[in-house]
């Protein structure tokens, strides 16, 4: 790498104007296709529509300047899953092989690239997931690589700082029995209890279509707890905060999400009922640096709403590999994933690189948050 890609590329995510510095302003005859998996419609395009909206931002933003120094313009060429992996499977089928695309950001959610992260491994194609959070996803072959701290890295992380700070010694879990990452959470909320010397009280399941939580947090009232883990989306979080109010569950009940949580929508719909949510996250909309605040001004400046958790990821996702193409000099996926596999660069969630098995190394950039009024804060 020359001296001053290597400056660009270590100061890539700083903030998005250093970052577009670092691109020529010349036209080039060559693109990188960049194939976008996501759910744009369904249930579940409350997640990936915001992640491609923070991809469509980031992409713009490098192509507004040129493109990328030596390589070319960046082209997306998106697939909607509907949330199905047949159709993930699908579309990175089509992608590869009709499209020829050099790198795959996406797909959505964990049963999808679960699913499709093999077609990667079988056509040499590197994918880029920035929201699935499900254990082993990158562990398929060494072209699957994951953006998005995952629950087994956050969930104990948040616990510690609770039981810390609130001394919490008695606690409930709430999880979906059809959703494959909150039945894990349970799993790694039990674990983390027990390592802290937390009894868990009483364990509730529920469905991912359920909206009345009321016998659920009916009989945890009586059971005199101090926290309530959940690992729910912030949809239904938000119905589990507010029926928890209505039916007068002590103040003093911490409740603590996972990755879901950390949604300004959950507290645009719990409204006061969410104030003292605890969740950790590398990343939160009111994050100081300077990376951070222009990114959620260019957000606000596009799409007139605050971006969430998942278009930071998609964002973050979509500079990320821009640095490795720019690192790479090359549209090739072989060099793109070479690129991937020893990045170092600074951005909307701190200091990232990959760990050997293709996660990102480490937590260090995470911070617990807590819902005071109205915002996400540090605890």
């Amino acid at each position: 790498m020359n001296r001053r890609l290597g400056h660009h590329v270590g100061s890539l995510l700083l903030a998005a104007a250093p970052f577009l510095a670092g691109w020529t302003s010349s036209t080039f005859a060559d693109e990188v296709k960049v194939g976008v998996v996501q759910v744009l419609t369904g249930p579940a395009s409350k997640f990936g529509g915001q992640s491609y909206k923070g991809i469509q931002l980031a992409a713009d933003e490098i192509n507004a300047t040129g493109g990328i120094k030596g390589v070319g313009q960046i082209k997306l060429i998106t697939q909607d899953t509907g949330g199905n992996k047949e159709q993930a499977v699908n579309a990175f089928r089509r992608l590869i092989a009709q499209e020829q695309v050099s790198v795959i950001l996406g797909p959505t959610l964990s049963i999808e690239a679960l699913a499709a992260g093999p077609v990667s491994c079988q056509r040499n194609v590197p994918m880029v997931t920035v929201t699935s959070t499900a254990k082993g996803i990158p562990d398929v072959c060494p072209y699957v690589f994951r953006t998005s701290l995952v629950e087994r890295q956050l969930i104990p992380l948040s616990v510690q700082r609770v039981q810390a700070k609130y001394g919490i010694k008695r606690a409930a879990i709430f999880y979906a029995n059809d959703d494959p990452n909150m039945v894990e959470s349970l799993a790694i909320y039990k674990d983390a209890a027990a390592r802290l010397g937390i009894q868990i009280v009483d364990v509730e399941s529920f469905s991912t279509r359920d909206t009345d939580f009321s016998a659920q947090l009916t009989k945890v009232k009586a059971l005199n707890v101090d926290a309530i883990f959940t690992g729910a989306y912030p949809d239904t979080g938000a119905s589990i905060l507010t029926q928890a109010a209505k039916l007068g569950l002590p103040k003093n009940i911490v409740f603590v999400g996972g990755n879901g949580f950390n949604s300004p929508n959950l507290i645009s719909l719990a409204g006061s009922a969410a104030e003292g949510v605890i969740v950790s996250s590398p990343w939160f909309i009111n994050k100081p640096d300077a990376a951070n605040v222009e990114f959620v001004k260019r957000y606000r400046d596009k799409y007139h709403q605050d971006p969430d958790t998942y278009a930071a990821q998609g964002y973050q996702g979509m500079m990320l590999i821009a640095s490795a193409v720019a690192s790479a000099g090359s549209a090739k996926p072989e060099a793109i994933r070479n690129a991937l596999a020893n990045i170092h660069v600074s951005g909307l969630f701190g200091q990232f690189s990959f760990a050997a098995n293709r996660d990102p190394a480490g937590v260090g950039s995470a911070v617990t948050l807590r819902v005071t009024n109205g915002r996400f804060e540090p605890l």
